[in-house]
């Protein structure tokens, strides 16, 4: 099976949704797209700055995967 880690960042909107995701380091196609497209579905509670929600650009995340064999 594929192991190791990919990582990628993403960008975060004023609403908490992932407006963007963008590989930094790859591992294997199938878990490249895998750990994408899990990250854009995720969503948070938005940045704030004086009390605003706002955007957050290039937030580091990574997916790790293990063999289970």
């Amino acid at each position: 099976g594929i192991e190791g880690t990919v990582k990628i960042v993403i960008d975060i909107d004023e609403n908490g949704n992932v407006a963007a995701a963008r590989l930094k380091k790859s591992l294997h196609p199938d878990a490249d797209k895998a750990c994408l497209d899990s990250w854009k579905q995720a969503r948070f509670r938005p940045a704030q700055q004086d009390g605003e929600p706002i955007g957050v650009r290039n937030f580091p995340r990574r997916c790790r995967f293990k063999s289970m064999d």
